[in-house]
């Protein structure tokens, strides 16, 4: 396989033969949100390739093993993502029927490494809103219909609910009702407002991750 665009740092896998299939199928509330997120990200890849490829070469579409990768840094995994399908669709005018990555374990990121997106921070970040500020917002009646108050619901979304508050408050931790959450190990309370959360605790495959662990609790 080839890899063609990274949204994280190098990092060791750990289990290269033996990855762990993550899909959204069409059937999957998060499905069209996921899907919007990869095909805009594919869209800056392919600028990528126009600007920075020789004046003799142009830029070539991607073949069925050239993959993007999407580092999750409180995870500790990276996806691997094939766009042809995706992206084929997308030209099409249709929305595939499941979009797949191939999750892989990787060694954990040094305490004092930080990784830059550089350009892409901004970018990234309102691509992440898009995509879980929406899908919260619009599942948040059901939810509450289903567990009843904050306290009662699924710890994820207990989580993911002072995510979606940070990126609506300059991506900054913002607990106003001294609820509390905590997943993979993080804890958002007061006393962390403030904090940096996408980009920073928090990157793309780690999202993704905890999408579909949102929609597993539904």
């Amino acid at each position: 396989m080839t890899l063609r665009l990274r949204l994280g740092g190098e990092r060791t896998v750990l289990n290269p033969a033996n990855p762990i299939t993550l899909k959204f199928l069409h059937t999957d509330a998060a499905h069209k949100a996921v899907y919007s997120f990869l095909v805009a990200v594919a869209g800056f890849a392919s600028l990528v390739d126009v600007y920075k490829s020789k004046p003799d070469q142009g830029a070539k579409p991607w073949a069925h093993d050239h993959y993007a990768a999407f580092d999750g840094l409180l995870c500790d995994v990276t996806l691997r993502w094939k766009p042809h399908q995706v992206v084929y669709s997308a030209v099409n005018n249709a929305i595939p029927s499941e979009v797949r990555f191939e999750q892989y374990d990787v060694e954990p990121i040094s305490p004092n490494e930080t990784v830059n997106l550089g350009a892409l921070d901004h970018f990234i970040f309102g691509l992440s809103q898009m995509m879980i500020v929406t899908y919260f917002e619009n599942h948040k009646g059901v939810l509450k219909a289903k567990y009843g108050p904050i306290v009662s619901w699924p710890a994820v979304w207990q989580f993911a609910r002072i995510v979606r508050n940070a990126m609506s408050h300059g991506n900054q931790v913002n607990i106003t009702d001294g609820k509390i959450g905590t997943w993979k190990g993080l804890t958002y309370s007061p006393s962390e407002n403030g904090r940096d959360v996408v980009n920073a605790d928090l990157f793309p495959g780690d999202l993704i991750v905890m999408l579909r662990e949102l929609e597993d609790a539904l």
